[in-house]
């Protein structure tokens, strides 16, 4: 786990959540890593309010796997994936790069999808930067 912390969503995490310009959310991050080798940057969000809701259980979870929550019950619904090239310009772009310790020269574009999860009508997004180094799995 890389951090977490509450903090402004960027603008299209707010439209998708259907959050306020001035509100805040939980925000956690983190590498996933395949053989010492960090693969996927991993960045979830959350309303503040939704996190004393259905999700509260993401409060306490420290380094345990969110993806192992978010399957394990079926109350959780899963929208469509949605996918984006990111480059330089992006602000989960650099995190990630900076993140997995690559150089921008060597990645000067990178594959990301989210896809937003819902349980009793409340909404955690869920996106996942690939690195270079996932496609050498």
């Amino acid at each position: 786990m890389l951090r977490q912390a509450v903090l402004p969503p960027l603008r299209d995490e707010r439209a998708a959540l259907g959050l306020g310009v001035r509100e805040h959310a939980r925000v956690r991050e983190v590498v996933l890593m395949a053989d010492g080798v960090p693969r996927v940057f991993a960045h979830s969000v959350l309303a503040l309010g939704d996190a004393r809701g259905p999700w509260c259980s993401l409060a306490g979870m420290g380094t345990r796997s969110l993806g192992a929550l978010l399957f394990a019950d079926r109350r959780i619904r899963r929208s469509p994936l949605a996918f984006r090239r990111l480059d330089a310009r992006h602000p989960l772009y650099r995190a990630a790069i900076r993140a997995a310790g690559i150089r921008a020269e060597s990645a000067p574009f990178l594959w990301a999808r989210r896809s937003v999860f819902t349980r009793s009508g409340k909404s955690l997004m869920v996106c996942e930067v690939f690195l270079p180094e996932v496609f050498a799995l």
